[in-house]
């Protein structure tokens, strides 16, 4: 059979050799080709390294500007005095009273000699008190808004050292040991929370048991961008741990996401008082609890209790302004600050500014009954006045605010170091601060306009209120922002505008501000979303240019222009070591031909893009904003800062 088969194969081959058809031929299939060899990831560039930091500024070389002539002076505690040079008065008060009097066809002077000056109530000063300098007559003139406590320590239970003096019947929520603020006893970070919505939350941490006087205790919320504090109503034992019920008037108008906020602490009781440094105050018995640090010693040490909030302000009418004021040569420490005690608590929301209680709104961001902190000096529709050469330190809140219907203010080579609050801030933040671009005579006397804040030197801001600023510029219009040094920060350097939104906002008019020439380093060290420079709502024509930010310590933007940001140019700052460059939300700005490193975090997205409208997005400007030139970023940085 086998031959059968071979014979009828070779028949079937003649066959088809004969007909012309060949048997098909199986198609060979192709070997694959092997995959491409990826390219291999680039190593994130490396930022340059500079030269050291630029030193920071001399502050010092105060001279009094009084010339002799005309001339009222005071000496702390004289008595009986007239205001001549061998007579002094013993009170700014008095001298102020005296001034209303005096001549003023030439310069008048008010001229205080150093000391301590602990002030009864707060300096007002009114139109009446118009075309005065207030001047020290050399270093060493500190107004202060607290009591030295006349009493001795004593030692109260030698095995933890806690040391107890009489408060003098003060109630405060800052002490000063030596001359320098100490904390208020604080408890550790609280186990296993669980909130019940917006008004309470469950907690196992045992030691709540230990509680003196749960009424006084507040909670603290530490947010993304903010530090708040509501009161606790009543602390409640919940099986095996506690349920906290903070006051309805603070946590009814905080909306507590766990994405930005955390409850960091309680604070204010004395079963809390256990690290170096820490104290509390028995308001009912009127004394004073304090854990020593290492190396003190309580039987010299000196106690001073804030009870003022402000020391001096400016109080004009939108009609009739304090004109012509200038101070210059004072330091102004030992506030108190005591909006979280009460009603309402504290619950910020951006830049130090707060809700009210009683605030009813649908959107926290479109509220418009936001408050301003309180500062050591404030000043309310002023002309031409000037705070020069000042110092603000050791505050329980802000130092210097030019508060609404400010013109033409001066706020020059003034320091602002270690204070609770935000360091300088130009106008508030609701819509009566806000101009229009009508320029309607009602609103207009409410401006905040032709400031200028340079020079100064500002350092440790926000040590309570993370969530605070360096300087904060909220609704005001042509204003000027330069040559300010702003190192070691909580959170953002500068800050300016108001207004969160699409950008649109027609009659905002925020317009022609300036911000150039800053020197910012080694900031949001505490707090995240915001930056060296960071800015809201619409401002046309206001240009940020040669500024240096340096240490930008998280992921956001060291130049931020977030929700709103509109009009504004961007251009010839520099950018070194910061996470992220730039950050850009806004419409119709120009940023263009700026220096920066590469953001340290190594991510190829180190400038963040979000246009408000990505389907068209012929009106923005990005551009060459990652050029290096070590000379060029050398010479911003050192022409940058205080001169």
């Amino acid at each position: 059979m086998k031959r059968v088969f071979v014979l009828l194969g070779a028949l079937g081959l003649l066959l088809a050799l004969l007909t012309g058809c060949a048997a098909p031929v199986p198609t060979p299939v192709p070997t694959p080709a092997p995959p491409p060899t990826p390219e291999p990831t680039p190593e994130p560039a490396a930022p340059p390294t500079l030269d050291a930091e630029k030193a920071l500024p001399d502050m010092s070389g105060y001279v009094c500007p009084a010339a002799g002539e005309n001339c009222l002076y005071v000496s702390a505690g004289a008595a009986g005095g007239d205001g001549t040079a061998e007579r002094p008065f013993g009170t700014l008060t008095e001298a102020r009273d005296a001034a209303r009097s005096a001549d003023k066809t030439q310069p008048l002077y008010v001229v205080a000699a150093p000391g301590l000056y602990e002030l009864d109530e707060t300096l007002v000063l009114t139109p009446e008190d118009s075309g005065v300098t207030w001047c020290a007559a050399a270093d060493g003139v500190v107004l202060s808004g607290g009591r030295t406590l006349s009493g001795n320590w004593t030692q109260y239970d030698a095995e933890k050292n806690i040391w107890v003096i009489d408060a003098e019947g003060i109630d405060s929520r800052d002490l000063y040991i030596n001359g320098q603020h100490r904390t208020l006893a604080r408890s550790r970070k609280m186990t296993s929370l669980m909130f019940e919505g917006k008004t309470a939350f469950t907690t196992t941490s045992a030691w709540l048991g230990d509680i003196v006087e749960p009424s006084d205790v507040l909670v603290c919320i530490e947010g993304s961008w903010t530090t708040s504090y509501a009161r606790v109503d009543r602390i409640e034992r919940d099986g095996e741990g506690f349920r906290v019920v903070p006051r309805e008037d603070a946590w009814s108008i905080y909306t507590l996401s766990p994405a930005l906020a955390d409850l960091g602490y309680l604070e204010n009781d004395y079963s809390f008082l256990d690290t170096p440094g820490e104290w509390y105050l028995d308001v009912r018995a009127s004394r004073i609890y304090y854990i020593p640090l290492e190396g003190e010693d309580m039987t010299a040490a000196t106690a001073v209790l804030g009870v003022l909030e402000r020391l001096v302000t400016l109080e004009g009418l939108k009609d009739d302004n304090v004109t012509g004021v200038t101070f210059t040569g004072f330091t102004f420490s030992y506030t108190t600050y005591m909006q979280p005690m009460k009603e309402g608590g504290i619950i910020q929301m951006q830049a130090n500014v707060y809700l009210p209680a009683g605030t009813t709104v649908h959107s926290k961001w479109t509220a418009d009954q936001w408050v301003a902190s309180t500062y050591a000096f404030e000043t309310r529709y002023t002309t031409d006045c000037t705070v020069s050469r000042c110092t603000f330190t050791q505050l329980g809140m802000g130092g210097l605010l030019m508060g609404r219907g400010s013109k033409s203010a001066l706020v020059s080579r003034n320091v602002v170091a270690d204070i609770a609050g935000t360091g300088i801030q130009l106008s508030l933040c609701t819509s009566l601060d806000n101009g229009s671009k009508s320029h309607s005579s009602s609103r207009v006397r409410h401006y905040t306009q032709n400031c200028t804040v340079s020079d100064n030197f500002i350092t440790r801001v926000g040590t309570l209120y993370g969530g605070s600023v360096g300087i904060m510029v909220g609704y005001a219009n042509a204003c000027t922002v330069e040559y300010n040094t702003l190192v070691d920060l909580p959170y953002t350097g500068i800050s300016v505008g108001w207004g969160w939104g699409s950008g649109a906002n027609p009659e905002n008019d925020m317009d022609d501000n300036v911000i150039r020439g800053n020197y910012i380093n080694n900031i949001m060290n505490v707090k995240i979303d915001g930056g060296g420079i960071y800015t809201l709502g619409r401002m046309d024509g206001t240009r940020i240019y040669d500024n240096y930010v340096g240490k930008c310590n998280n992921e956001f933007g060291a130049i931020y222009l977030d929700n709103g940001s509109r009009g504004i140019t961007v251009t010839n700052n520099a950018i070194y070591l910061a996470h992220r460059n730039f950050i850009y939300k806004g419409d119709y700005n120009t940023i263009r031909d700026n220096y920066a490193s590469p953001g340290v975090s190594g991510q190829p997205d180190y400038n963040l893009i979000e246009y408000a409208d990505p389907s068209d997005t012929t009106h923005y400007v990005f551009e060459n904003n990652d050029l290096w030139d070590e000379a060029r970023v050398l010479a911003i940085r050192d022409a940058a800062g205080v001169r």
